[in-house]
């Protein structure tokens, strides 16, 4: 039986195959093994902002506000009055009860001192050594009610001074209330619009000062605070710029949801505008 040969066939069909496993082989390149650190290498976004801020709002609510005394861009100092409360007769009801405090006071004084001369001046008077059974048992007890109704007028008087002492404190401190201060020196950045003629709301910000003259570069991605150490400078890549600067970590102590940076050398700061972005990598 004559037989039929393919091996024309299966030798084209070898070629190809090789061809195919040559061209895989070509993708692969060979390098030595070496040892050394891996570095993640991490994005940290920054803006250049004040370094400080204050809040200020009225302890109390439901008084009216008489006057505000600022504006935006204005420079205040620490202790300034911003603005003010309308607390009605408070001084006058200040001035009733330190002297009705002082009144008692004195009466108080005057009491203890009538109460020791009566006592005694009825003790020098009698001679209890003559006076029958009777006559002691006379004295003794009106002795013992003079005491007693001194006694009982120094009571009054102390509860007098209690009650009006708590008043005067408790006016001390809505006067105190009164007033509105900045509580840095620095620069009015926000002031509530239509504040004056209102009402207060007890910790709503009404006015908000900043400390222009030291600025930083901040960060909320705080998760990579331990990735930085005191005093240690990094990099910092800033928007615009085509060389990047250096800054240092500032008051790590206080980073509480914000990360904190300066520039290593001060006089960068001059030439630096608040809103400028950078990356620290």
């Amino acid at each position: 039986i004559a037989g039929c040969s393919r091996t024309g066939e299966d030798t084209e069909a070898l070629i190809i195959l090789e061809q195919e496993q040559n061209e895989e082989e070509s993708q692969y390149s060979f390098a030595a093994v070496t040892r050394d650190d891996i570095q993640v290498v991490k994005k940290i976004e920054c803006v250049y902002q004040q370094a400080d801020d204050r809040e200020l709002c009225f302890e109390v609510s439901g008084k009216k506000i008489e006057a505000v005394y600022v504006e935006e861009g204005d420079k205040v100092l620490k202790g300034q009055v911003v603005a003010e409360l309308s607390l009605g007769d408070v001084d006058e009801r200040l001035a009733e009860a330190q002297y009705q405090l002082e009144r008692n006071q004195l009466l108080l004084e005057q009491t203890k001192e009538d109460a020791s001369f009566a006592i005694q001046r009825m003790e020098e008077l009698s001679d209890v050594s003559e006076l029958t059974e009777e006559e002691k048992q006379n004295y003794e007890d009106s002795l013992l009610a003079l005491k007693q109704n001194y006694e009982y007028q120094m009571e009054d008087y102390q509860d007098a001074i209690a009650v009006w002492k708590q008043k005067l404190s408790d006016l001390q401190m809505e006067k105190g209330q009164q007033y509105l201060l900045a509580d840095m020196d620095g620069t009015v950045a926000y002031v509530k619009e239509n504040l004056e003629g209102t009402y207060s709301v007890a910790d709503e910000c009404v006015v908000t000062i900043m400390d222009v003259t030291q600025c930083t570069f901040c960060s909320e991605q705080v998760e990579f605070a331990d990735y930085f150490v005191e005093d240690q400078p990094v990099e910092i890549q800033i928007s615009g710029q085509s060389d990047p600067c250096v800054v240092i970590p500032y008051k790590m102590d206080s980073w509480d949801g914000m990360m904190q940076f300066v520039f290593a050398d001060q006089s960068e700061n001059q030439s630096m505008g608040v809103g400028t972005l950078g990356n620290i990598s």
